[in-house]
């Protein structure tokens, strides 16, 4: 019986953009899954996200539960601060 090897490379098949959102996408659900998590990590994966540039963050934002947007703004009380004096 001869067995055939099919790779499908699923990059050719979408956009650089597209591509993007999906990481994107799947960061989030990471970044959510491990704030409602108790793995050992999570301390660290939740202070490396706090520390993403904003630029990332944006990205994601709306993929992201309310529980972790909130720690993000409590991390960066600051940044929220001067954003609220602006207006």
């Amino acid at each position: 019986m001869e067995t055939s090897t099919n790779i499908y490379n699923i990059s050719d098949e979408i956009s650089s953009d597209t591509a993007s959102d999906i990481v994107y996408e799947l960061a989030a659900i990471g970044v959510n899954s491990s704030s409602r998590g108790y793995h050992s990590t999570r301390p660290e994966l939740i202070s490396g996200f706090l520390k993403l540039p904003k630029s990332d963050l944006c990205k994601m934002w709306t993929h992201l539960e309310t529980p972790v947007k909130v720690k993000y703004i409590d991390g960066n009380e600051d940044l929220f601060l001067e954003w609220l004096k602006d207006d």
